[in-house]
C-alpha cells in the first residue's frame, strides 16, 4: 500500500522547524552570583493531620521557577525576606483557623548552589466556644438574630476560628439582605473573645452588630436604625442605553413606555420580544419586600434566556416611606443589551492515515435566538460525511452520509400541571427531530427520531436534561447479497443490520467551574442515561411475533435497551503559555428483552478526531479482534468503552499553539452472542487489549473564536496485532502505524 509521501515530508519539515526555533529560543541558565544559592523546592511539615499541606502553599510566596515548554526556567535566587514574610503569612492563617497557640519556624537546606526550605508549623490545642451572647442595637434585627439562631454556624464546643466566624458573618448578612435590608454587610458584625476557663482554652462569644451612623449638622455623631427596604417601581430598559437614558432625557426621545403586571418595560420599537417573557423572567415585583436572592435569580434568568449579551441590575433609593415609617423605598432599573438575533456556524473535520483512507465531514449551523418572539431558540445543523479509499487494489471505495437536526426551545415549562421548584428556575421545553441518510456499497440506511423533554439548571454549574419521549425509526434498504449472506452466519451481527424502532427515555447532567476563569483549574463532567423500549413491552400481547420470537409492529421489531456513559474533564492551567488536559470517559450498554443487541447507533466506538488519535474513526477494537472484513470502510462498534485522554497544550508564537498528546483505550463487547474473537471484555485480562497512542499537534487559535487543528497520531500499542504488539519507533510512519486529522475546536 503506498505511503502519502507528501504529507508525510511536509509534516516532517514542519517538526525540523519547529524544533530548530525551540532550540535556537532556549537561552542557557544564567550564572549565580558568589554567595547565593538557587530555590529549588519547598517543602511543609506538620504536626497535625487537620491542616493540609496545599492550604499551606498558598501562603507562601518565594517559590521555585516553573519550566515552560519553549523556554528555560529563570533561576529564583533564594531570598530570606520573602521566607520571613511566607512564615508570618502561615502564622496569621494558622491562627485563623483556630489555633492561636503555634509556632511556624524555617530550616534551608544548602546542597551545593541549590537550597531547599523547610516550613515546619506546630499548632498546640485551639480554643473551643463556651457561651454566646448579644450586644444588638437595633430591635427589629435583635428579633430577627433570634429568631433565627438555631440555623447559627457557631455551636457550643466549636473551635473558635477565623472561617467560622466568618461563615457567620456571611448568613447573617445574607438573610437579612434576603429580607429588605438592602444596605446591610458585614462590616457591621463584629465578635468579641473573653477566655473565662482559667488556661483550659475555653472561651465565650459576644457578637455585636452596630447601628448605621452619620453626621448632623451640629459634627456629632447620630446612629439610627437600618432601614429595610420594599420596591417602589421595576424599569426594564431594551435596545438602548438605558443608563445615558437617566442621565439625559432628550437621548429618551422615541422610547416607548409599556406597563406591564407592576413593572415598566422601556423600549426603543420595533419591541420584538413578547412582554409576557419579562413578567416570567423577572422575580423583583412592585411593592416586595427587597430580596436579593431574588436579584440574583432575576439576573440569571435573563443570562439564561441566551437573548442578552449582558443584563445588569442596578437600584436607586427613593427619599421616600410607608405610611408607618417601617420601610423605605428603591427604584429598580434591570438594563438589557440584546444579542445578535440570528447567526450562523461552520465546521469541517479532516482525517486521513498512510494507507489512503480519507475521510471529510463538513457541518453548517444556524441559530435563531427570538424565533416566535419569546426567546425561543431555533437550531438547524446540517452535517455530512465522505469518507473514501484511493490508490488500492481494490479500487476507489466510498461512503456518503448527511444528516439534518433541529430543535426548538421555549423557555417555558409545558406541562398540565406548574411544579413549584420552576417558579423561579426557568426552564427549557424542548422540540427536537433529526433525519440521517446513509449510503454505502454494502446498504443504504435511514435513521429518523423525534424527541420532547425539558432543560433547566439546578444551579449556575449544574445543568438537567430530561428527554420524556424519545423514538427513533431505522430502516435499511438496498442490502447488497453478499453482504447480507456474510452477516446472516452470525445472528448477532445480524441483529445490528435490521429494521428497528425505539420508544424512550433519556436524561443528562452536567456539572462544570468552568465559568469560574479565577480558579487554576476547571473540570466538566457529564452523564448520560437512556433506556428504551419497556413502555412497549407492557404491550406485547397485543403484538405478533417474528421468526425469531420477537416481538412485531407493523413487521418491524421494536427495540429494549439501557445505556449509560460518562465524562470527566479537566483542565488544569500550569502558567499563561501551558496548560494539561486530560478527559476520562467510560460507557456501556446492555440489550434485554426483545431485543439480542443493542441499536447499531447506540453502540461505542473509538478513534477519530476527537478519541485515539493514532486510528481513524470506528478502525479500533474491539478489543484484540481483527478488523471486519465485510466493511470495505471500518466499521467497528461494541457495547462497552474506556477511554483516556490527556495532552499538553502550550503557546508557540501568535495564533499558533502547539500539543503533545497521549490517548488509550478501546471497545468491548459483553454480549454472550458476539462471536468475535477478542472482542469480549475479560476482567482479568482486559488491560492487555487497551490501545494506546501518542502524538502532536498544531492548533491556529483565530481570536479565540475558533481554533482550527491538525493531531498526528502514532500507535504506540495495536491490540489488533499479533501477540497484542508494541509498534517500533520506526514502524511508526508506516502501514496503518499512524494517523492525521484535521479538525475544527479542540478535542475536549
Amino acid at each position: 500500500m503506498p505511503k502519502n509521501k507528501h504529507i508525510n515530508n511536509i509534516i516532517t519539515l514542519a517538526i525540523f522547524i519547529v524544533a530548530a526555533w525551540f532550540f535556537a529560543s532556549c537561552s542557557s541558565a544564567k550564572l549565580l552570583d558568589d554567595g547565593k544559592y538557587e530555590l529549588v523546592k519547598n517543602k511543609i511539615e506538620i504536626n497535625t493531620k487537620k491542616i493540609n499541606k496545599s492550604d499551606i502553599e498558598l501562603y507562601i510566596k518565594h517559590r521555585p521557577a516553573k519550566s515552560s515548554i519553549f523556554k528555560k526556567k529563570e533561576l529564583v535566587t533564594l531570598d530570606t525576606e520573602l521566607v520571613e514574610k511566607s512564615k508570618s503569612n502561615i502564622k496569621i492563617y494558622v491562627n485563623e483557623l483556630g489555633y492561636y497557640s503555634n509556632n511556624v519556624s524555617d530550616t534551608i537546606i544548602y546542597n551545593k548552589n541549590k537550597a531547599t526550605v523547610v516550613y515546619r508549623i506546630e499548632a498546640f490545642e485551639p480554643f473551643k466556644i463556651n457561651n454566646m451572647y448579644y450586644e444588638i442595637a437595633d430591635k427589629n434585627i435583635r428579633e430577627f438574630i433570634f429568631s433565627d439562631s438555631l440555623n447559627t454556624k457557631i455551636k457550643q464546643g466549636s473551635v473558635l476560628s477565623t472561617e467560622n466566624l466568618e461563615a457567620e458573618r456571611e448568613r447573617i448578612t445574607a438573610n437579612l439582605r434576603n429580607n429588605g435590608y438592602f444596605n446591610f454587610n458585614k462590616t457591621y458584625i463584629m465578635f468579641r473573645a473573653s477566655d473565662t476557663s482559667a488556661g483550659k482554652k475555653i472561651v465565650d462569644i459576644k457578637m455585636i452588630i452596630e447601628n448605621p451612623s452619620k453626621i448632623d449638622s451640629l459634627g456629632s455623631r447620630v446612629y439610627y436604625n437600618h432601614k429595610q427596604y420594599r420596591i417602589k417601581d421595576v424599569y426594564i430598559f431594551t435596545r438602548a442605553d438605558a443608563s445615558r437614558v437617566l442621565r439625559e432625557p432628550r437621548f429618551g426621545q422615541g422610547l416607548d413606555t409599556l406597563k406591564l403586571d407592576n413593572m415598566n418595560l422601556i423600549y426603543r420599537k420595533p419591541q420584538n420580544i413578547d412582554e409576557d417573557l419579562f413578567i416570567r423572567t423577572n422575580l423583583i415585583t412592585q411593592n416586595d419586600i427587597y430580596n436579593e436572592q431574588n436579584v440574583n435569580q432575576t439576573n440569571s434568568n435573563f443570562a439564561n434566556l441566551n437573548l442578552f449579551r449582558t443584563q445588569r441590575i442596578e437600584f436607586e433609593e427613593i427619599d421616600d416611606t410607608d405610611i408607618d415609617g417601617e420601610f423605605s423605598y428603591l427604584s429598580c432599573h434591570i438594563y438589557l443589551l440584546p444579542l445578535t438575533i440570528q447567526g450562523y456556524d461552520l465546521g469541517l473535520e479532516i482525517s486521513t492515515n498512510s494507507s489512503e483512507l480519507w475521510g471529510i465531514s463538513p457541518t453548517i449551523g444556524y441559530i435563531h435566538r427570538n424565533f416566535l418572539k419569546g426567546a425561543e431558540r431555533f437550531e438547524l445543523n446540517l452535517s455530512g460525511m465522505y469518507q473514501f479509499r484511493i490508490g488500492n487494489k481494490q479500487g476507489y471505495k466510498k461512503s456518503i452520509e448527511f444528516g439534518i437536526n433541529t430543535s426548538l426551545n421555549i423557555p417555558k415549562f409545558l406541562m398540565p400541571v406548574q411544579i413549584k421548584y420552576f417558579q423561579k428556575n426557568i426552564p427549557q421545553t424542548r422540540f427536537a427531530a433529526n433525519y440521517l441518510h446513509q449510503r454505502r456499497n454494502i446498504y443504504t440506511r435511514t435513521i429518523a427520531g423525534l424527541s420532547f423533554g425539558y432543560e433547566w439548571n439546578s444551579s449556575d454549574f449544574s445543568r438537567f436534561t430530561l428527554n420524556l419521549i424519545e423514538l427513533k425509526s431505522v430502516q435499511l434498504k438496498n442490502i447488497s447479497q453478499d453482504f447480507y449472506t456474510k452477516i446472516s452466519k452470525d445472528p448477532y451481527v445480524r441483529s445490528l443490520y435490521e429494521n428497528y424502532f425505539s420508544l424512550g427515555l433519556s436524561t443528562t447532567f452536567t456539572h462544570t467551574n468552568q465559568l469560574e476563569t479565577y480558579t487554576k483549574s476547571t473540570h466538566y463532567f457529564r452523564v448520560n442515561f437512556d433506556i428504551a423500549g419497556n413502555v412497549m413491552n407492557l404491550f406485547n400481547t397485543l403484538m405478533k411475533k417474528d421468526a425469531d420470537g420477537k416481538h412485531i409492529i407493523l413487521n418491524t421489531r421494536y427495540s429494549q435497551f439501557a445505556r449509560v456513559d460518562a465524562t470527566f474533564t479537566r483542565n488544569i492551567i500550569i502558567d499563561k503559555n501551558n496548560k494539561l488536559v486530560y478527559r476520562l470517559f467510560a460507557g456501556v450498554g446492555r440489550a434485554y428483552g426483545n431485543s439480542i443487541s443493542l441499536p447499531f447507533e447506540k453502540m461505542f466506538y473509538a478513534g477519530g478526531a476527537n478519541s485515539m488519535r493514532g486510528w481513524q474513526v470506528r478502525t479500533i477494537g474491539p478489543g484484540s479482534a481483527e478488523r471486519d472484513t465485510i466493511f470495505l470502510i471500518p466499521n467497528q462498534v461494541a457495547d462497552f468503552r474506556l477511554e483516556f485522554n490527556a495532552e499538553l497544550r502550550f503557546k508557540v508564537v501568535w495564533l499558533l499553539e502547539g500539543a503533545v498528546f497521549f490517548d488509550a483505550g478501546n471497545i468491548w463487547t459483553l454480549n454472550k452472542d458476539d462471536n468475535r474473537k477478542g472482542a469480549r471484555f475479560e476482567f482479568n485480562t482486559f488491560f492487555k487489549t487497551i490501545a494506546t497512542n501518542t502524538g502532536i499537534g498544531a492548533r491556529f487559535n483565530i481570536n479565540n473564536l475558533f481554533t482550527i487543528r491538525i493531531d498526528w497520531g502514532f500507535r504506540i500499542h495495536d491490540p489488533a496485532l499479533p501477540n497484542h504488539r508494541f509498534v517500533k519507533v520506526k514502524d511508526w510512519f508506516s502501514g496503518d502505524n499512524n494517523s492525521i486529522h484535521f479538525a475544527i475546536n479542540y478535542p475536549f
